[in-house]
């Protein structure tokens, strides 16, 4: 949400290679980027995670703009909750 508003989200996997590599297309409201989570498996140390985030830096809205720092905070909530459910994701039994 931003403020009291209500931002829609809808995200589309445009690529899925299950315990390697996840890349969606994301839109939050109208705010649109794409991302890429990849899993890199490092003996001894364990599994690596790496990820790619391509957006604008301003984004157009009826009677303005909503800025680069906005856009940034939306992405990292974004990516804080993808983290969380990708190391979910690592921990569980699949």
């Amino acid at each position: 949400a931003l403020g009291s508003v209500t931002v829609p989200h809808l995200e589309d996997p445009l690529e899925v290679v299950p315990a390697e590599r996840l890349r969606s297309s994301v839109r939050l409201g109208s705010f649109e980027f794409e991302e890429t989570y990849t899993l890199h498996d490092e003996e001894p140390e364990g599994t690596r995670l790496s990820l790619r985030l391509a957006a604008k830096n301003t984004v157009p809205l009826m009677g303005g703009e909503l800025d680069r720092f906005d856009v940034r905070r939306i992405s990292a909530e974004r990516v804080d909750e993808t983290l969380e459910q990708i190391q979910a994701w690592c921990e569980s039994e699949h």
